[in-house]
């Protein structure tokens, strides 16, 4: 018998002396896959300034849409910097978006140095001095809702949220602490075609 890959371009299975099949694995990560594929990226609120001064209406701080008709966005990682106690933190998908407003053009920047590879996204970041927080979305389903605490937090995704073409991301603050609270959004994520 003959195990054949069915693309046509014949390859053929190996099998080894004890009848066994032949496979090899990298042992890498997806997310360490595509950033030696130039396909991982991360983008953050720092677009403007160091921090955003996060108020007690808050809202949607970072926006990721997926402008692409054929791959996904597979969110790996988000990492949260709070100076104090009390931050709301909300991730939502497939928000309804309106005419975007109060927010900078984000980046999406890749975790390989040598890859000139762009991410097939739009990325808005709140401004951090007009309104409360990125207008023009709502709606959306809340995926994580949680309260962070003063410094660095690291939700791991490790490749669950998948924001299929067309769709988007969003993680909101939300300031609970009565008194002053500054924190910046950094998220990791990679290009796949699913």
């Amino acid at each position: 018998m003959q195990i054949n890959d069915g693309t046509g371009r014949g390859y053929v299975a190996e099998v080894t002396s004890d009848n066994r099949l032949a496979v090899e694995s990298s042992g890498l990560s997806e997310a360490a896959s595509a950033a030696r594929k130039g396909a991982c990226y991360v983008s953050t609120t720092g677009v403007t300034s160091e921090t955003l001064t996060v108020n007690a209406t808050g809202g949607p701080m970072l926006f990721i849409k997926n402008d692409s008709t054929t791959e996904s966005i597979v969110i790996d990682r988000v990492t949260i910097s709070s100076d104090n106690v009390k931050l709301f933190y909300k991730e939502q998908l497939g928000l309804t978006v309106g005419t975007v407003a109060q927010a900078n053009a984000g980046t999406a920047i890749s975790t390989q140095t040598s890859s000139s590879k762009v991410a097939p996204v739009s990325i808005s970041a709140w401004d951090g001095s007009s309104g409360n927080a990125i207008s023009g979305l709502s709606a959306g389903s809340d995926i994580t809702i949680a309260y962070l605490t003063t410094g660095v937090t690291e939700l791991s995704h490790d490749g669950s949220t998948v924001v299929s073409p067309g769709s988007n991301f969003a993680v909101g603050l939300k300031n609970v602490s009565g008194g002053t609270l500054k924190a910046i959004v950094s998220v990791r994520f990679y290009v796949t075609t699913l």
